[in-house]
């Protein structure tokens, strides 16, 4: 980095330079001395201080910021340990150049304050910046003046505070603008905070932010302390090989190329070259071949023959190597080429002293330039150390005073060319401009040429360096979109593995990274939130190990990188950790790379993780689909299957294994980041249970870990089905498993089975947890550790829906007759009937061969569907009849005809009406009760219409005659009137007292539970609710609240009344039979079935023969009723019972 320094000699030591990114990390370096212009040649006049601060894009003007004396300017440095940015105060001697450059842009006063200057260092590209926000600010504040900063770190620069007041105006009326001011801003609710810059005793800069109130109405002179500047022009430098090999510290190439701001129209190499600057010493040691180079050179040769103060002076030269060939240099020609007059040119030239006339001395002084380099503006001034051309002598060119050579503006050109032989002294000429590389007009062409730049038809061009950009920002800062982001560098994701660990990765064929949500990062900007290069905070969406936190960085390609040396440890695959600051990242929202589709995927609260939904969990059953190669299956789907061992095993033979699956109790995990941009992510964990063998028994098996010793006594954890107490004898533990999302095909996506039992979460790192694998189809599931490796095969596994009715579906017989039975001996049927012997019409059970003869008698129900997806639910009624939609009016009733006599008639909806089935679950009257202990049912008076059932209010007296009295039909008025019809709404999937399904025994048999409704407690697939069942041959209801199957929470203990002795019924079509009143069946036999576990009692069969088959035939017990109360046991399953004389019924052993 250049030195701006103002005496002559001054040196740079240790300076620092950031400049170009190495693989996106930036490294301190250290470049040799650099000096002044030398004070032995003609000084230029060159005016440091500047009367107008010019806007950048206007004048392309660089300046220093300085104090008073000029002695001291404001650099922008990077901290060696952290790489962040700071402010500095340092002395103009020692100021690496590029850092002590600002670009002012000026805003022009508004009326209200003066102008507006935002300072742009030349260097990072940074602005002087900092953050007045409360929220991340690094800024001081202090309620009273002067706040002492001496011990005080520097702050760093970010922020959006970038606007700063300074002077009042950009111009001083052509005065030098000579006196420093300081450098302030106003922020807050109606400017009512100050911020100015303070120095510490490093000199470092530390903002400090006061209240308006404490600094005065105007300025911030009551602050003593704030840091005031004014603007110079940096001072012109003579640059080294270094110098230009780097374009002034811009590049690390080794070479640069030349670029002017009006070409010449005839070519020249000096423009079109690129060159390798070699100091004067190195080329008089070769190729000019001078063992000791300068120091070969006497002082006072340098002085009479080279026109210097001494030979020290040469090195203030340089030698410009051909990159292309390195054996040539760039020489100044001796002789005019075509086109140029008495102009010489610029060639690349082998250094050939055998066919030169002129001495190695001499000859060696054609290729050798000093480069002056004015900061402020960019520009470049080019000396050639000799430029004497040969003069024509009659007709032939000869050198006149051959062994001169002249510089800069001791010499003079038209001296040379018509002098002969004269003293060297008598040629030095200080009046003259230097000669320097310059473009002479010559009619029509101009040519490149080392001229005096006297003003004759001579134009001095601006050189400088062809691709030193100082508007380039390679320190531009960035930000990211807010929200869920991928990360990439080299091609590769940065991801976090099962665990949380940081690692590079892509994705296979079957991994699609939108449904990962470790793939992906998750961006909130802190501090200054509306500017548009905010510093952000970035961590894993899914682990919410936080990998950066800062300012960010672009490049020219768009590529993020980060040059905070806190961020220095390379990601290695095998922990968790940050951002490297090696790496250069394209960092893109997951919505721009996946699409639009992906904007649902990722708004999930259950992101990355299968949740099943409250009706999935009651209602489905699944396979577990191996996600495996079709190279290794012959193309057929891998299905986990339970082997003769208890073992899950993957089969190709279409066999499987059916799971339920259930929702570990309480509430979810919440992972993951949640930033203001995300919602909260949350998982459930999930037992898979075992498929039961009916859909009605409980038997309780479900996937455990235990531990197997192997038959060469070496220990292995597998997957086995197990019942609890099968469990417990093998010491095995359930296993609990989130679903993690791994990989997806055209058809489902497929997950990694993480056990999650004894697992935790530690600093965003899954401790203790493992994941099931499961082999290549022939092993068996096993659990391995989750940690996992990029070069892992992760196994997975979708769930494939197999799910069973648990409910018959007899919509199709909706709107007929049908007769729900039980089965009896001899072939014959038990129905259920309107039973209203007792003057009230409950629902009974009989035989059609006790009727009481006549054709209104009739064991025949109406079946009115309700449908429902997962629980079909139907009324059942008797003597139903419809009333067909019409006309209403308010005065003369149904289907009037007095149209137009006083109003049109409105329209009428018909309804369904009759005495309609219903469980007196809400009667509190024991006139309700059998036995004054079980709800019994009943046939009540109503009409469904539109969705509802509405039971008349017998309560009040009312019946379908009474309400039907006036107009024969129901008036409109009275379907809103609860004191004369109650409504019902009929809900699809929802229980209520007056609706019935069907529930299914086994997956392929007809027969069923009648399931109905008990308030609160009822739920689809549940046994939790009531059922229809047989007491001393009368219907009622057999209820629990306690969850003994379906879902399978229960304690088999508890099963008292509900499977042992609901009923087990068939339903069939009537076949056109009326279902009408009821009212002489006579009344069946006490005798009671009662089922057991592992056992059937039979009640009230005293000297009867019992006899116990499977529903094969086959005779499995066979015993004499000795009293009241026997009990036989029977084999687990469905039975038939059949005892003497009485009706041989269906029973259900536990």
């Amino acid at each position: 980095m250049l030195c701006s320094a103002v005496g002559a000699s001054a040196q740079i030591q240790n300076s620092v330079s950031a400049n170009v990114p190495d693989n996106f990390g930036y490294e301190w370096k250290t470049l040799s001395h650099f000096v002044m212009a030398d004070t032995l040649h003609k000084a230029p006049a060159y005016p440091f201080d500047v009367t107008e601060i010019k806007d950048y894009t206007a004048g392309n003007i660089l300046y220093q910021l300085s104090n008073a004396a000029g002695d001291s300017v404001l650099v922008q440095l990077r901290d060696k340990e952290t790489g962040a940015l700071y402010l500095k105060m340092d002395s103009i001697s020692k100021a690496p150049l590029n850092y002590s450059l600002w670009r002012v842009k000026v805003d022009a006063a508004d009326g209200v304050s003066g102008a507006k200057f935002t300072f742009t260092n030349a260097e990072t590209g940074v602005d002087l910046i900092f953050d007045d926000q409360t929220d991340n600010s690094n800024v001081l504040a202090s309620a009273t003046a002067n706040l002492s900063v001496a011990d005080k770190d520097s702050t760093i620069l970010n922020g959006c505070q970038n606007k700063w007041q300074w002077y009042n105006s950009a111009t001083n009326n052509g005065a030098a603008i000579s006196t420093p001011t300081a450098v302030f801003a106003y922020f807050g609710a109606n400017n009512d905070h100050v911020m100015v810059m303070q120095l510490n005793d490093k000199g470092q800069v530390v903002a400090v932010k006061y209240p308006r109130t404490v600094v005065g109405a105007t300025g911030v002179s009551a602050i003593t302390d704030a840091l005031k500047l004014r603007p110079r022009l940096a001072s012109p430098l003579v640059l080294d090989p270094l110098a230009l090999n780097t374009l002034v510290d811009f590049n690390a190439d080794g070479t640069f190329k030349l670029k002017s701001s009006a070409n010449p129209t005839i070519a020249s190499e000096f423009i079109s070259g690129e060159f390798k600057a070699v100091s004067a010493d190195a080329f008089l040691k070769a190729p000019v071949a001078f063992a000791t180079g300068v120091s070969a050179i006497s002082d006072q040769f340098a002085q009479d023959t080279l026109g210097l103060n001494s030979a020290d002076s040469l090195n203030l030269y340089v030698a410009l190597q051909s990159k292309t060939d390195v054996t040539k240099y760039m020489m100044v020609d001796s002789v005019p080429a075509a086109g140029y007059n008495d102009y010489v040119p610029f060639k690349f030239s082998a250094y050939d002293k055998a066919t030169s006339s002129l001495s190695d001395t001499i000859l060696a002084t054609r290729f050798l330039y000093k480069f002056t380099y004015y900061a402020s503006t960019d520009s470049l001034v080019i000396e050639p150390l000799n430029a004497l051309s040969m003069a024509s002598v009659s007709g032939n060119y000869e050198w006149r005073n051959k062994g001169i050579a002249y510089n800069s503006h001791y010499n003079n050109r038209r001296a040379f060319l018509a002098a002969d032989n004269q003293p060297t002294t008598a040629l030095r000429d200080a009046a003259q401009d230097s000669v320097v590389v310059t473009l002479v007009e010559l009619g029509n062409t101009t040519a490149l040429t080392a001229y005096n730049n006297d003003g004759t038809s001579v134009t001095t061009p601006k050189f400088n360096f062809d691709g030193r950009d100082l508007s380039t920002k390679w320190l531009q800062r960035a930000t990211l979109t807010k929200g869920l982001n991928y990360i990439m560098t080299g091609g590769k994701y940065v991801v976090a593995n099962l665990v949380g660990w940081t690692q590079y990765d892509v994705p296979t064929e079957a991994q699609k990274f939108v449904y990962m949500p470790a793939t992906m990062w998750d961006v909130q900007q802190i501090g200054c939130e509306a500017d548009a290069t905010s510093p952000v905070q970035i961590a894993n969406r899914e682990f919410a190990n936080e990998v950066f936190k800062g300012q960010l960085y672009k490049d020219a390609t768009g590529k993020v990188f980060i040059i905070d040396n806190n961020y220095n440890t390379a990601i290695d695959n095998i922990s968790v950790k940050s951002l490297y600051n090696k790496d250069g990242y394209d960092i893109t929202t997951v919505v721009d790379k996946d699409g639009a589709a992906a904007a649902a995927i990722i708004a999930s609260d259950y992101h990355g993780y299968r949740h099943l939904s409250s009706n999935e969990l009651a209602y489905n059953e699944f396979k577990l689909k191996y996600n495996v190669t079709d190279n290794l299956t012959g193309g057929k789907d891998a299905l986990v299957a339970v082997d003769k061992d208890m073992n899950f095993v993957a089969t190709t033979d279409g066999s499987s294994t059916y799971f339920q699956v259930e929702q570990i109790e309480g509430a979810p995990t919440n992972f993951g980041t949640n930033y203001s941009t995300t919602s909260q992510l949350k998982k459930y964990a999930y037992k898979l249970k075992v498929r039961d063998a009916n859909l009605i028994d409980n038997d309780k098996c479900y996937v455990y870990l235990a531990e197997i010793t192997q038959s060469d006594g070496t220990k292995r954890s597998y997957y086995k089905a197990y019942t609890p107490e099968q469990a417990a004898a093998n010491n095995a533990t359930l296993a609990k498993f989130y679903l993690k999302n791994d990989q997806v095909d055209t058809e489902r996506e497929y997950y990694t089975l993480v056990d999650t039992v004894g697992s935790t979460l530690s600093s965003g790192v899954l401790e203790n947890a493992h994941r099931v694998a499961l082999g290549d189809g022939v092993q068996h599931m096993t659990s391995v550790n989750l940690r996992n490796y990029v070069t892992d095969d992760i196994d997975a596994f979708a769930l494939i829906d197999a799910s069973r009715n648990l409910y018959q579906n007899v919509d199709d017989l909706s709107g007929k007759t049908v007769k729900v039975y039980r089965e009896r001996q001899g072939n014959s049927t038990e129905c259920l009937y309107e039973n209203s012997t007792s003057g009230f019409n409950f629902l009974g059970i009989g035989t059609g061969t006790d009727f009481k003869p006549g054709e209104n008698y009739t064991t025949a129900l109406y079946l009115h569907a309700i449908g429902g997806e997962h629980m079909p639910q139907y009324m059942l009624g008797v003597a139903t009849g419809t009333v067909e939609d019409g006309k209403w009016c308010d005065k003369h009733g149904y289907n009037p005809t007095c149209s137009g006599e006083h109003f049109e008639p409105v329209d009428y909806k018909g309804y369904l009406y009759g005495r309609f089935l219903v469980n007196l679950n809400d009667s509190t009257d024991n006139a309700y009760m059998w036995n004054d202990v079980y709800t019994r049912l009943a046939f009540m008076e109503g009409v469904i219409k539109d969705g509802v059932f509405y039971q008349v209010n017998a309560g009040n007296g009312y019946t379908l005659a009474s309400l039907s009295e006036k107009y024969g039909v129901i008036a409109p008025a009275d379907f809103n009137d609860n004191t004369k019809l109650v409504p019902t709404t009929l809900t699809k999937d929802v229980h209520a007292n007056c609706l019935f399904s069907l529930r299914k025994i086994t997956d392929d048999g007809e027969d069923f539970l009648l399931e109905t409704n008990l308030d609160g407690v009822s739920g689809i697939g549940s046994f939790k609710g009531a059922w229809v069942k047989i007491e001393n041959g009368v219907p009622v209801l057999a209820k629990s609240k306690e969850e003994v199957g379906g879902s399978h929470d229960g304690d088999e203990a508890k099963v008292d009344e509900l499977v042992k002795q609901a009923q087990v019924f068939s339903l069939k079509d009537a076949e056109g039979e009326i279902a009408t009143d009821n009212e002489s069946i006579s009344s069946t036999s006490e005798v009671s079935v009662i089922a057991a576990k592992g056992s059937v009692r039979v009640l009230n069969a005293t000297g009867k023969s019992v006899k116990i088959t499977n529903l094969l035939g086959q005779t499995v017990a066979e015993t004499i009723a000795t009293s009241n109360d026997v009990e036989v046991n029977a084999p687990t399953g469905i039975v038939v019972v059949a005892v003497e004389g009485e009706t041989a019924v269906k029973a259900i052993v536990k």
